[in-house]
């Protein structure tokens, strides 16, 4: 899939359900662990119910990411990553 590297307003999850994007976070040029780190910090400051789009291009940050925000309350609805470069963008969401 060919990413833009634009934030966006909104995203569609696997069940087909559109959500509007809240917030945005650019973590590109940063090396582990300061995305995860700016993720979670990002994350903290969602209200219940608003998505944030992360927005990198290290790749060993599209694994720590998830795995460093998925804690109980937040759900991740999308991970996408580009066919042509290291560009990816995560989407969670505050649940409760």
């Amino acid at each position: 899939m060919k990413l833009a590297a634009e934030p966006v307003e909104t995203i569609c999850d696997e069940t087909g359900c559109v959500h509007r994007v809240d917030a945005h976070l650019d973590v590109r040029g940063l090396i582990c662990p300061a995305p995860a780190l700016e993720s979670l910090k990002a994350t903290a400051a969602l209200r219940p119910g608003q998505v944030l789009e992360i927005i990198g291009d290290w790749v060993e940050s599209k694994f720590e990411v998830p795995a460093a925000i998925l804690r109980p309350g937040f759900s991740i609805l999308a991970v996408l990553e580009d066919d042509d470069s290291d560009l990816w963008k995560i989407y969670v969401r505050r649940d409760y």
